[in-house]
């Protein structure tokens, strides 16, 4: 059988050979044929001979050669001892616990100050330009990150690009969820960009900048029919930019609820938008003032009912979400929903 077997593996190393020679092709080659038939007939031998061995029972000697290897197997399987790690390991394990390549510097900052670092605090005082040069650094300042701007996608999209491009210069696009993200350079490029694809009249959002987004505040403890142009009256004589406010209502029984929503944004002249958790009382009542932790879940448009935009920033086709024509849900002809 192990004659059989070396012998199967020549043929087939020889069969292979001649199917790969590109200029004595296999087809009208009697040697070629030779060799698979003397293969195939080999290789039934050997299957019956595979077949007549399941046949035969388990040997019970105990110097059987296939019982010693079994042997030998289970013996090392149940064997397993405890090797010790490497030397290199060890070393190198030891070595975290050696001391640090850095040098910790100890120093007093309340000991006595040598004469040249007098003189050098003296002078540094002395100049008053010299905080204004540290903060006006370009290392120091952390600029914002311009958002990108929002192109839908269509065909045609090279033909936009060309445009911005004549028009607004070089920017790095990138596509994604059926909309390419523009990305320009400075602000004034970007304000190009927005300009130009809305007087093209081509479909596009805008991502508001995490700096300039409004602080989200819960106002409590007031009155259920409050109304919400005091609340936004009263907010603007303590010094805070009101963007808007509103009632909220439950979730499923859209009941209204003591609890109003109130954006509140973000300007140099104005009072800080985080000064608001500190009021304590709204029109002769006390209130109380937590963070907005509203629900987690992907923003949609109420223009177009797309999701990861805002109505507000709106600037494409808008989509009725009954009958998907091109104008808002509130404008279409079917009142049932």
């Amino acid at each position: 059988m192990v004659k059989s077997r070396v012998k199967l593996e020549g043929l087939l190393k020889l069969i292979k050979t001649m199917e790969q020679d590109y200029y004595h092709p296999v087809d009208d080659s009697e040697e070629y044929k030779t060799y698979c038939a003397e293969y195939k007939a080999i290789e039934t031998e050997l299957e019956k001979l595979r077949g007549k061995m399941n046949f035969i029972p388990i040997c019970v000697e105990l110097n059987c050669e296939i019982r010693k290897i079994d042997s030998d197997v289970e013996d090392k399987m149940h064997d397993i001892e405890y090797n010790s790690p490497n030397r290199r390991k060890i070393a190198k394990a030891r070595n975290l616990f050696n001391s640090p390549a850095k040098l910790i510097e100890i120093s007093n900052k309340y000991g006595v100050l040598n004469s040249e670092e007098i003189n050098e605090t003296i002078e540094v005082n002395d100049n008053p330009d010299n905080s204004k040069q540290a903060a006006e650094e370009p290392g120091n300042v952390e600029k914002s990150k311009i958002p990108p701007i929002m192109l839908k996608y269509v065909k045609n999209y090279v033909d936009i690009l060309d445009v911005i491009r004549t028009t607004c210069g070089p920017t790095e696009n990138k596509f994604g969820n059926g909309y390419i993200k523009i990305f320009t350079i400075s602000i004034e490029q970007y304000q190009k960009v927005e300009s130009t694809l809305k007087v093209q009249g081509f479909d596009y959002y805008l991502v508001r900048p995490i700096d300039k987004r409004p602080l989200k505040v819960v106002i409590k403890d007031l009155p259920l029919d409050h109304d919400t142009d005091v609340i936004k009256n009263c907010l603007k004589k303590h010094g805070f930019v009101i963007g808007k406010v509103t009632r909220l209502t439950q979730f499923r029984t859209r009941q209204p609820l003591p609890f109003f929503l109130v954006e509140v944004g973000k300007s140099e002249i104005s009072t800080k938008p985080e000064e608001i958790f500190k009021l304590k009382n709204l029109n002769h009542l006390s209130i109380t003032v937590d963070p907005y932790r509203g629900r987690k879940k992907t923003i949609q448009c109420f223009k177009c009912n797309r999701f990861n935009n805002t109505a507000e920033l709106f600037s494409m086709t808008p989509r009725c979400l009954k009958c998907c024509q091109s104008y808002t849900t509130i404008e279409c002809e079917i009142k049932q929903q």
